[in-house]
């Protein structure tokens, strides 16, 4: 038998640092340069990334043959539309997205922000009220990595809830203690993750039917199960190419269109047909634009007083002292470390770190970011490396993990 999940996995705090405090007062960057730069457009630090799952199925594993957790997501679209996937975690923290048969164009946009490749799992899920519970009913066929089959997954799992006005079911909020969730090891080399419990709703009633022996992982004879909803943030690794008009992966797809929006004090850098939808403030200081902060919104699906409206989420926000230097001109002339604090949904400090910008040769810049709370942010350290040309940047991001 191998390795469960360790207990110290599921461990959460707080907020980690007070914001005011770790950033001090707001200052420029002390690096001006006056010459030429090589790009017109802003040139962004690093890759971002967020997501918030408005349900997600999660299903903790007892370590049968490598597997450590199954989860099935749902998010609600602008438009309405629901998308499914689900998010297999292998004990290593290897993640695999399955998907249903036939997606959307928009769906497969949001998927391709991910670092992570995707695959037709034939996913199939079913929700139903009864007797005062959903029911919520999986089938799909995960991808064994060891040996490239595929494993039939299916079971149903139960949750207390309740019937509002429209006669449709919802589960309460039922937000922990400890909202600032450990990122486990999952997809540890993709993706430096923070992550904000919004609601957690565990269960004992979750029957597999197919394959009948897998066992969740139960601590004090509570099985590790249930329904739970989260926001998901933080920077990417892998290839990615930014021009002035977009944002390209490695696959060459666009991932995100931009905009400019001028203002007399600054500039912001929007995504636009984008879900979520990002966008970088960028100060004015002299001929430099420097970058003070990146948000990302996350148009959701909602009903006020009966009728359906689209409320616009602001799901994190990354705020920087002092402000970070002007990459568009190929190099720097020393190096500069600067202050980087996260907040997720509206709550502040559940991330810090210091970002370090050197640049040795002409034409590249590294950009590395080391957290220095949580501890599951401690062992993932960022390293950006960005190739400047004409009215272009090629970022070359890696994740480490690093044992503490």
């Amino acid at each position: 038998m191998e390795e469960r999940i360790p207990l110290k996995f599921f461990i959460s705090k707080n907020s980690v640092v007070n914001e005011e405090t770790f950033l001090g007062k707001s200052t420029h960057s002390p690096i001006v340069i006056d010459h030429e730069p090589l790009n017109s457009h802003p040139v962004i630090p690093f890759i971002p990334w967020c997501l918030h799952f408005d349900q997600d199925i999660m299903v903790a594993l007892q370590g049968n043959d490598g597997w450590g957790m199954i989860e099935v997501s749902k998010i609600y679209l602008p438009n309405g539309e629901v998308v499914w996937f689900t998010l297999d975690s292998r004990l290593d923290g290897l993640q695999y997205i399955g998907l249903p048969s036939h997606i959307s164009e928009i769906a497969k946009q949001m998927l391709s922000a991910f670092s992570r490749a995707t695959y037709d799992a034939s996913l199939k899920v079913s929700e139903n009220y009864i007797k005062g519970k959903k029911v919520v009913e999986v089938d799909y066929s995960r991808l064994n990595p060891t040996n490239n089959q595929r494993d039939p997954i299916k079971f149903c799992i139960k949750i207390g809830a309740k019937k509002n006005h429209n006669a449709s079911f919802y589960i309460k909020d039922n937000p922990p203690f400890f909202r600032n969730g450990n990122a486990m090891n999952h997809s540890q080399n993709s993706a430096l993750a923070i992550l904000d419990l919004t609601s957690v709703n565990l269960t004992n009633n979750i029957i597999f039917s197919d394959p009948k022996d897998i066992e969740p992982y139960s601590i004090f004879g509570l099985k590790v199960a249930g329904l739970m909803s989260q926001s998901c943030s933080g920077i990417l690794s892998g290839a990615w190419f930014q021009s002035d008009s977009t944002l390209e992966n490695e696959k060459n797809e666009i991932v995100h269109d931009f905009e400019l929006e001028h203002h007399p004090d600054k500039i912001v850098l929007r995504t636009k047909k984008s879900f979520p939808s990002y966008q970088f403030v960028f100060n004015k200081v002299s001929h430099n634009l420097q970058l003070r902060e990146i948000s990302c919104h996350q148009n959701r699906p909602c009903e006020i007083s009966g009728e359906r409206k689209v409320w616009n989420q602001n799901i994190f926000k990354m705020k920087f002292n002092p402000s970070l230097p002007d990459l568009r001109f190929g190099k720097l002339p020393r190096e500069i470390k600067c202050n980087m604090v996260t907040e997720v949904n509206g709550k502040q400090g559940y991330q810090c770190a210091h970002i370090t910008f050197t640049s040795k040769v002409d034409k590249k810049i590294k950009v590395s970011v080391e957290s220095l709370k949580p501890k599951w942010a401690m062992q993932r350290v960022v390293t950006n490396n960005i190739d400047l040309g004409l009215n272009k940047a090629t970022h070359f991001s890696e994740i480490t993990a690093k044992d503490l």
